[in-house]
Formats: C-alpha cells, structure tokens, sequence
C-alpha cells in the first residue's frame, strides 16, 4: 500500500469533502489523517492517504475536481516521510496570543519557539472586529521538548508578548487513551 499526502484548495462550496470522500472511496483509497479549514472563503484540505494507485492514476482520479475550479496536489511519500518523529520527553502545550492586529505577531513568537527547538504541530489563526480596532487571536499546538526550562520559557513568552502587545497564555494538554 502507497501513502500520498493530497492537498486540494479553491472557493468554498457545499460538498467538496464530499467529492473528495467520494473520489478516495472509489479508488480504494483510505484516508488516514486529514484536516480541512476555509480561510476568508477559500477551502483548504490536507490528507494523508494510503491506496495502491500511481500518482499519476490519482491525478487523473482528481481530473474532475480541477474542472470544479479546485487545485490539487498529489505528493507521494517516502518511507522516511510516513513516520513522524517524536521528540523524546516532549509534553504538548496549547499557546494563545490574543491582541491588537498588526505585522510580525506570528513570526515573533514562531522565531521563539523555533530558537528553543519547539515543534509547532497545529496553528489557527484569526484578525476579529474589536471596539478599538482589529484583534488578532492565534492559538498554537506545540511540543515541547523534555530539556526546556518552561519557566524561562513562559518568561520569555510574555517578554515577546509584551513587545508585540498582546497577551499570551500557554497550558499543557492532557492527553486521555482509551
């Protein structure tokens, strides 16, 4: 069984996970990983699949969509790219930004988190209409590693807040198993 990472975007429109489900199921596909979102009307969908089916008999599979108005990336993966590494000692945390809109918020504390070797593995951002202007909401999910001092990283987290002028939150994520 091969494994593809499917990214398909375009302008929103009621059934396009639908026609996507549909084109998988029919090709023997099975969707083991997705995540869709629309950002100011545009649809945007990442899978991970496994199928016996070539890239190219794929790209054909997903002709349709393209007449639909929607593009769609077909990326096979490698072996080495089928498994994600963990970070050993790692607990994941849930970071939130919220503040006045302007340039830079995201890179500001991305470059953060980079620089002490954190893994961003979710992120949703949006700018809200407020009373005095536009706000920007930012949550992230992140996996810190094990040796990180996370008091001084919370210091300095509301550091970069601060210089930014929004405020900032970060707490664990509890993980429950079944």
């Amino acid at each position: 069984m091969k494994r593809f990472a499917i990214t398909v975007l375009g302008k929103d429109r009621p059934g396009i996970v639908a026609e996507v489900a549909r084109i998988l199921y029919e090709e023997g596909g099975n969707i083991e990983d997705s995540s869709m979102t629309i950002l100011e009307g545009e649809f945007a969908m990442i899978l991970i699949v496994a199928l016996d089916r070539s890239e190219e008999e794929l790209m054909r599979a997903f002709s349709p969509l393209e007449t639909m108005g929607l593009r769609v990336f077909v990326k096979p993966l490698s072996d080495e790219e089928q498994v994600r590494e963990e970070i050993p000692g790692a607990t994941s945390y849930t970071i939130s930004i919220f503040g006045g809109d302007r340039p830079g918020i995201v890179y500001g504390i991305t470059s953060l988190l980079a620089r002490e070797g954190i893994n961003i593995t979710d992120m949703e951002t949006k700018v809200l209409e407020g009373e005095k202007g536009p706000l920007y909401a930012m949550v992230l999910e992140a996996d810190v590693p094990g040796h990180v001092d996370m008091e001084r990283l919370e210091r300095d987290l509301r550091s970069r807040a601060r210089e930014l002028g929004v405020d900032v939150s970060i707490h664990p994520i509890k993980r429950y198993s079944l």
